[in-house]
């Protein structure tokens, strides 16, 4: 399986990389970035292209690509609402037009979130920004979209939290997990899952905080 990986330098994306270039399965990870990450593998080919996100941009490396993930984020807080809605909602598309048409047999992996909304109904942006952009994906790639819906990532590797609220969500998540176990997954079992419903035999389309948990558990138990 060739892979190609958005987001290879993030929370959830840099796990996902181990876990690719350390797969059997795997036998290429192109992982497109804006700068070098230093990371070396007999698998692995960086590309460095800081315009990924203009259409206009050249992508030759969507060409050949089996499954690619996509898991490139923002916190809302971080940037303004405008801003948010086009990182959010519209870089994906971005990069699932050009590939459907290079690589029409790849699957799209997207990294979204609980509440994702594709009726548009929800009042909570995230949630309507999000589903927008399912829906949106969808449409260009049918059944080789597989979207991902965690409930809160708790970090295994500590990171510079965002703002207050997930510097006390990490304190919190451990003894409120054991009570309330959908109410987040940790980041390198978000991670798994997400690897191992990639290379199945049959994809869920989407999967949920609960689903995502199942199968990262059966996984881990297997490995």
């Amino acid at each position: 399986m060739k892979i190609l990986l958005f987001g290879a330098s993030g929370m959830v994306g840099s796990l996902l990389l181990s876990l690719c270039l350390n797969s059997p399965q795997v036998s290429q990870v192109t992982i497109v970035v804006r700068k070098a990450t230093g990371r070396s593998h007999s698998k692995l080919q960086e590309v460095i292209d800081t315009q990924w996100m203009n259409p206009q941009q050249p992508k030759d490396y969507l060409q050949d690509v089996d499954i690619c993930f996509y898991c490139v984020g923002v916190y809302l807080g971080q940037v303004g609402r405008a801003q948010y809605k086009e990182i959010a909602g519209n870089y994906a598309l971005r990069v699932a037009s050009p590939l459907a048409e290079v690589s029409p047999h790849a699957q799209f992996h997207f990294l979204s979130s609980r509440g994702a909304d594709r009726s548009q109904s929800s009042g909570f942006l995230p949630g309507k920004v999000l589903g927008h952009a399912e829906s949106q994906l969808e449409e260009v790639l049918d059944t080789r979209l597989c979207c991902y819906r965690p409930g809160y990532i708790y970090p295994v590797v500590r990171r510079q939290e965002p703002h207050i609220g997930y510097r006390l969500m990490r304190q919190l998540y451990p003894p409120l997990s054991t009570l309330f176990p959908d109410m987040g997954i940790a980041s390198d079992y978000l991670a798994l899952a997400m690897l191992s419903n990639a290379l199945s035999d049959a994809p869920q389309f989407i999967m949920e905080n609960a689903d995502l948990r199942r199968l990262a558990e059966l996984q881990a138990l297997a490995d």
